[in-house]
């Protein structure tokens, strides 16, 4: 499990730079408003998940960017040291976004790994079906790279 955290003090600027940025929608959450971030990532579907403390004592998430359960959360994330180009950007839903005080604590879950973790509305079978067809039918707009390898009755190698 990876987790990482990130900091609005002034005092590790290089900590600061995991969270590239936050969007709803279009709209950038500030980053002066972000008093903390947790990113959590494991090898299995319960991950990745976001946790972010944000400092909102003008309700502007909840009235201005209407903030809710459900929105759509695009985060910028990158190496906190700069090195080896690695940085991506991720989609998360957010499941709840709790006001104490003047914070809102916001709970998200990555986009993608919630959509194919929801529950079927109806069954379908898949009866001498190829693989790649199964997962394009499964995994909704996520693409799909099946049977692109020799079939030799092996794995490849």
């Amino acid at each position: 499990m990876a987790t990482s955290k990130t900091t609005g003090s002034t005092e590790n600027k290089s900590s600061q730079l995991f969270l590239q940025s936050v969007k709803v929608g279009t709209t950038e959450i500030p980053r002066s408003m972000i008093a903390r971030c947790v990113y959590i990532e494991t090898a299995d579907l319960s991950a990745p998940q976001l946790e972010l403390e944000v400092r909102d004592g003008t309700s502007y998430l909840s009235d201005t960017l209407g903030v809710t359960k459900g929105t759509i959360l695009t985060c910028s994330m990158g190496n906190p040291r700069g090195t080896g180009n690695a940085s991506w950007v991720d989609t998360f839903e957010v499941l709840k976004a709790p006001e104490q005080g003047d914070m809102v604590r916001i709970i998200a879950f990555g986009q993608h790994v919630k959509a194919l973790k929801e529950r079927a509305v109806s069954p379908q079978f898949f009866v001498k079906k190829q693989p790649a067809i199964v997962l394009k039918a499964l995994a909704g707009g996520l693409t799909v790279d099946a049977d692109s390898f020799k079939q030799t009755g092996h794995l490849p190698s």
